[in-house]
């Protein structure tokens, strides 16, 4: 899975025409005549928003999570996307749908730290489990009298895996006990270095706001697939730069050492990046998440505090005892944050819980009940298809 950031300057006057077709075309993801979303193949997530500073004015910023390679991602966009002129022609230096690829590298940003909770997974492979895990549920809820039996004596066909299936397994039991001893390390230096420049004096409950911060709720997205944009400036200085960049490298690293969808032991976050603009004065975070604004806030400031303290103590305005200032800290992200006009994904009642059931529930169904069979990977595949 691959991710793509692209900025544009919005065309003196066209930011409000440009919001009112981003907002219908939001209010009406199935059937309007601009973008033809059900025609994704490649994507599996999408954000249009407009953002704003004094110095550089409106910004269109485009952001999105997709398969396979830029090239055929940028094809795929044109092919579904008729309105292309309608939306990207407001945007200086975009010269029609038949350079749009060049307008995409032009205007595309590099990004410092990506994360991703299932970086192995495709569009397809997702929306193949969640098919299965419907199947299965619908066959269950249907109670045919033979059907628990039968699933029964499947669970107690005994396996027969050999020398080296056991290997196999001792291995995958080990490597997760390093694992999370290697993780536990890293935390135990990475979590103090995190703290320094924040104010340890501040309490945990201190609900203190910063100079025009006032903590409030964000607009809510839905219940499912959440998401946060926030652009706060950087602080100035050869040692926060070069700090800032420490922070995102670790929060890079760190995202591939979790298993997957648990970065953290967090279980509701999709996805996050973070990416430095307009000279490295500020710093975009992007994240996709499960649940509301609220919990995931929570999650935050109980679970992810040593990441975020760690880079934002390098921005502006930052509360001086960071996230354990709770309602400064939200009102910081409250001040910084942009709500997107387009929102879109790909399988958009799934949570990242679910889909860790559902990966278990294909893996149990695949390799721990039909090979128990020696029924052939061909077959499995197919009896996966055909659920």
């Amino acid at each position: 899975m691959n991710g793509l950031t692209v900025l544009a300057r919005i065309k003196s006057g066209q930011e409000e025409p440009l919001r009112d077709l981003l907002t219908q075309i939001d209010q009406s993801k199935a059937t309007n005549p601009y973008i033809n979303f059900p025609e994704y193949r490649l994507t599996h997530g999408s954000r249009w928003s407009i953002i704003y500073d004094e110095e550089n004015g409106f910004r269109l910023l485009f952001v999105t999570e997709f398969d396979g390679y830029f090239e055929d991602f940028v094809r795929e966009l044109a092919v579904t996307t008729p309105g292309m002129d309608a939306i990207w022609g407001k945007c200086e230096g975009y010269e029609g749908s038949a350079r749009f690829e060049e307008f995409v590298r032009k205007y595309g940003l590099e990004t410092q730290a990506f994360y991703i909770a299932f970086a192995d997974e495709t569009v397809k492979s997702i929306r193949a489990k969640i098919t299965v895990r419907r199947r299965l549920e619908e066959l269950l809820n249907l109670n045919y009298p033979w059907m628990r039996p039968f699933f029964d004596m499947l669970s107690r066909v005994p396996q027969s895996i050999g020398l080296w299936g056991w290997i196999k397994k001792r291995v995958a039991v080990w490597r997760e006990v390093i694992q999370r001893w290697w993780i536990d390390l890293l935390l135990s230096i990475v979590k103090p270095i995190a703290q320094i420049g924040i104010d340890q004096n501040f309490s945990r409950v201190s609900s203190v706001c910063g100079p025009g911060q006032r903590a409030r709720v964000a607009a809510p997205m839905g219940e499912f697939n959440c998401q946060m944009i926030t652009i706060p400036e950087v602080r100035p200085g050869f040692f926060r730069y070069w700090w800032l960049r420490l922070a995102l490298c670790v929060n890079q690293y760190l995202g591939l050492i979790w298993p997957p969808g648990l970065f953290a032991d967090v279980g509701t976050l999709w996805s996050f990046r973070w990416v430095l603009i307009d000279n490295n004065k500020r710093i975009i975070f992007l994240s996709v998440f499960d649940g509301t604004w609220q919990n995931y806030m929570g999650d935050f400031i109980d679970k992810i505090v040593w990441a975020l303290d760690g880079i934002y103590v390098n921005t502006k305005n930052y509360p001086p005892g960071g996230m354990a200032q709770i309602d400064a800290f939200k009102g910081f992200i409250v001040t910084h944050q942009f709500e997107p006009q387009i929102l879109f994904r790909a399988y958009p009642t799934e949570t990242v819980m679910n889909l860790i059931r559902d990966r278990k529930v294909n893996d149990t169904l695949g390799n721990d009940i039909l090979k128990k069979l020696n029924i052939s990977s061909e077959a499995v595949a197919e009896v996966l298809e055909t659920l």
